[in-house]
Order: structure tokens, then C-alpha cells, then sequence
């Protein structure tokens, strides 16, 4: 006997008032929502019948936005949650609203267990932790019930009573540890990695020094956790990262989760030193990141890349200038080595092998041992219509080079011998700009004049015509 065809829905949300249910419909699901005074949630998927859900995502704080949607299917979304989650209390609403994307199953914990705002008022990771407590212990089978009778005992036993019964552990060092967590980064994954780190002595001395806890926070126990990692011992770099705000914290974690993957695949089972500032996590970085960088370890990586692509451009075509195809890995690191850049790192080698780059050696003379020839490295990498489009011109080092060298190389790209190739430089008023990364951009001038206000100089070689606008190619990190 086959099996039904799969269900299919059309996208869209609606609130009905006198059935006081929130209807939210994907291409694969239907999900039906009751908010007050019982919530309660059901799901049917594209098989099977209805099941009981919890889900996640739902924007308790829709009432309080007064910035709406651009896309017509999100407004209504977001009006129809909002005429839903109007309905429940505004102290309860927002207070489960500062949980982010996991707002729902506070809710409810709200709602069925008397005290629960209270706790989470006073500590948000354990009222996420008994909203959420299948991650953390044993499931039972009637938490709400388990719920309410710790939350029932006397207030000064509380805190510490939750926190013993998920698994935290019961002294009142550990609750102060908790309390630095805020409501939005209280999720299971987040709770079941303090749960590791205070099982630790060690980590959880240095957790009860903290000021507060942040998402930098999280990642640098993370990695201090694994156990195959070559993080050991980051203390002070704790301390550092409790500091940061909120932005800053979201690029420190970036750049810490970079170094320790530089370092793991230099040197692997080779444990870090102790991370005490961010001058020593950049300087590690950089030492791993030249290592890998080094030519024996970048041939025996691009080996299995096999051959480079060809080159997208044909450098016989060019008009006083001495061009020459870096075309395999040992070209780039010769090049890298006389021009003081990284062009052999391992970016640029799977570009080049993937057909999504090529790399010049160019010399400012007809021959590379005229004196006074101007040295400098051509990038190009694929526009559309498959026509290669000039990335970087860079001189040793990452200087930028002159003007004549810069139109020189403009008009190599204009006239060499593979039109099927050749640049567009997107219409005839087309500019070379350079920006602060040193890395060159094609920017067409809106209305012929250039973005300073000066009219563009009359062209001498006809390109093809576009709509006027101003386009910027994508960025490439510089060599």
C-alpha cells in the first residue's frame, strides 16, 4: 500500500479572536498556537497526524515593535503575532519576550508554575533551566509538578534547591555564576556547557570572578572544555572577555574561534599557551596562520588541487608592459617572497586552481631587466558573463602603484587578445578607485561625473554600455 503524498500549505499566518488561536503556515507545516489564558501549541507536518509542540522562534515582543516589515508576508506575520500575544499579561509577555527566540516555553512555565517569574527575575539561567530541563537531567514525567514544588519551599532555599535538581549543583557561589547569565544567551546548549564548566573546580573558581558573562564568555569555555582542543588554560582571557561589550564581544569570539582553528591544524595535539590578552591571541594566530602559509606545508596542501585553471587573461597582448602567468603553487610563493605579500596562502592557491582567480607578475618595461621597471601583482577574478575583472594591482608590500603603472594595466585589460574574456568596465566612464583595504574596485560615476563631483574624463576606448549606477565589485582581501 503506498503512502499518502505529502501535505503542501501556502505560506501565511493568521489570528482568529473568537477561537483566540494563532495560525502560522509554512510550505511543509502548519502550526496552531493558543496564547492565553491555557497555552498551548500543535503541529502538523507535511506527514502524520497533529502532535503537541513547542515552538521556537515566536516573537512575544510583536505588541511593543512599531517598525513593520518591508516583504508583505512578514508584515502580516508580524501583525497577526502581535494581535495574538496582546492577550497575555504585559509584564509576563516581556519578561518571557527578553528570552529571544526561546520565549515560548517560558511562557508556559509562566503561566502553570506559580514563582517562576520571580525566579527568573532573580536568576534567568535557572528559569530556563526548568523550561528546558530535558537537556539538562533526566526527563520526568510531570515536570510542572517537580517544578512547583521546589518552587514552594521557603525563598532563601529557592535558587539553590533548582539548581542541585538540574544538575548545577547547590552552593551559593554557583548561583552567583548563574546569575551573571543573561535571558537572551539562556539556551539549552548554552546551560549544558556552564553545567560542564562548574562540574570543573578549576573553571568555576575562575567563572565566580567574572563580572557578568557574554557570548565571548561561551565561546572561550567551549573551547577550554574540549577535551581535544588546544585550549588549556585561558583565565585571564576570561577576564578579558567578561569585560567587552556586546559588540565587541561578538568579533572577539570570532577571532578566538579563528585562532584556535589555526593553531589546532598547524600544530595538532600541541596545546596553546595560556591566553592572557588579545595582542597574544593575534600574535598565535599570526604564527600559526605562517605556518600554514609555509611553502612545504602549502605544496603538500594544494597537491591534491591538481593543476591551475588557465589563465584568464593572455599577457602577450600587452602595451609596454612585462606580464607574466603565475601558474602553479611555487609561482605564487617565488612572487609572495619578492613582493613582501600573501599571495601564497591557501585563498588564492584554491582560487587559482578552481578557476575563480588568476595571478601576474607585472613589471612596469617591455622586459623584466629594463632599469627602473615598477614592480607590481595583478589579480583578476571572474565577473559576469564570464569575463575576468580586475581585483587587486598592488605593489611590493601592498603599496599602491602609480598612476601610469594603474592605466598601463587598464589598457592591457581593454585590448588583449581574448574579447570573449576581456573586463567589462561597466560603460565608458569607468574608474579604478582604490579603497582602504588597498584593494582596487571598478566604480562606474553616476551620470558622468566621478564620486567627488568632477566630470569623468572622455574615454578612449569604447565599452560596453550599462544603465547608469554605481557598482563596486565584491570585496578581496589584499594579497
Amino acid at each position: 500500500m503506498s503512502s499518502p503524498a505529502p501535505r503542501r500549505f501556502e505560506p501565511g499566518s493568521a489570528f482568529m479572536p473568537e477561537r483566540g488561536k494563532l495560525y502560522l503556515f509554512e510550505r511543509d507545516s502548519a502550526l496552531v498556537v493558543r496564547p492565553w489564558p491555557d497555552p498551548r501549541a500543535w503541529r502538523l507536518g507535511a506527514t502524520g497526524p497533529w502532535t503537541g509542540a513547542r515552538p521556537i522562534g515566536l516573537d512575544l515582543a510583536a505588541p511593543d515593535r512599531r517598525r513593520r516589515h518591508r516583504r508583505p508576508l512578514h508584515r502580516r506575520r508580524q501583525a497577526a503575532q502581535a494581535a495574538a500575544f496582546a492577550l497575555i499579561p504585559d509584564d509576563q509577555r516581556r519578561l518571557a519576550a527578553s528570552f529571544g527566540d526561546r520565549a515560548w516555553p517560558l511562557h508556559c512555565l509562566f503561566t502553570r508554575v506559580p514563582g517562576a517569574m520571580e525566579l527568573a527575575r532573580l536568576c534567568p539561567a535557572l528559569a530556563a533551566g526548568l523550561a528546558f530541563h530535558a537537556s539538562l537531567r533526566p526527563r520526568v514525567a510531570r515536570p510542572y509538578r517537580s517544578a512547583r514544588a521546589l518552587l514552594g519551599k521557603p525563598p532563601p532555599r529557592i535558587a539553590r534547591a533548582v539548581g542541585r535538581w538540574l544538575g548545577f549543583g547547590r552552593d551559593r557561589a554557583t548561583v552567583r555564576v548563574l546569575r551573571r547569565l543573561p535571558p537572551a544567551l539562556c539556551s539549552p546548549g548554552n546551560l549544558r556547557l556552564l553545567q560542564r564548566a562548574l562540574a570543573m573546580p578549576a573553571v568555576a573558581k575562575a567563572l565566580t570572578h567574572l563580572p557578568t558573562m557574554n557570548a565571548a564568555v561561551l565561546t572561550t569555555l567551549h573551547h577550554l572544555l574540549d577535551p581535544a582542543g588546544p585550549v588549556q588554560r585561558a583565565g585571564p582571557l576570561l577576564q578579558l572577555m567578561a569585560r567587552l561589550p556586546q559588540r565587541s564581544a561578538t568579533v572577539a569570539r570570532s577571532q578566538l574561534a579563528g585562532a584556535v582553528a589555526s593553531w589546532a591544524e598547524a600544530w595538532p595535539g600541541r596545546p596553546m599557551p595560556e591566553l592572557r590578552s588579545f595582542r597574544q591571541l593575534h600574535r598565535l594566530r599570526n604564527q600559526a596562520d605562517a605556518e600554514l602559509a609555509s611553502p612545504a606545508r602549502l605544496l603538500a596542501w594544494a597537491e591534491p588541487l591538481g593543476p591551475f585553471a588557465a589563465p584568464m587573461a593572455d599577457p602577450t597582448n600587452a602595451q609596454g608592459l612585462w606580464l607574466r602567468p603565475l601558474t602553479d603553487v611555487q609561482s605564487l610563493i617565488d612572487e609572495a617572497g619578492v613582493m613582501g605579500h600573501c599571495l601564497a596562502s591557501r585563498l588564492y592557491v584554491e582560487h587559482c586552481a578552481q578557476g575563480l582567480g588568476s595571478a601576474y607578475a607585472v613589471r612596469g618595461a617591455l622586459r623584466p631587466d629594463q632599469p627602473g621597471r615598477e614592480r607590481a601583482t595583478v589579480w583578476l577574478g571572474p565577473g559576469r558573463d564570464g569575463r575576468a575583472e580586475l581585483g587587486q594591482l598592488l605593489g611590493p608590500g601592498n603599496h599602491p602603484v602609480s598612476d601610469t603603472l594603474s592605466a598601463t594595466v587598464r589598457t592591457w585589460l581593454h585590448h588583449h587578445n581574448h574579447p570573449d574574456l576581456a573586463p567589462r568596465l561597466r560603460g565608458d566612464d569607468a574608474d579604478l578607485a582604490r579603497t582602504k583595504g588597498r584593494t582596487l574596485r571598478v566604480v562606474r560615476h553616476r551620470h558622468g561625473r566621478s564620486a567627488d563631483g568632477a566630470r569623468a574624463p572622455t574615454p578612449t576606448h569604447q565599452a560596453p554600455q550599462s544603465p547608469p549606477c554605481q557598482l563596486q565589485l565584491g570585496f578581496i582581501p589584499p594579497f
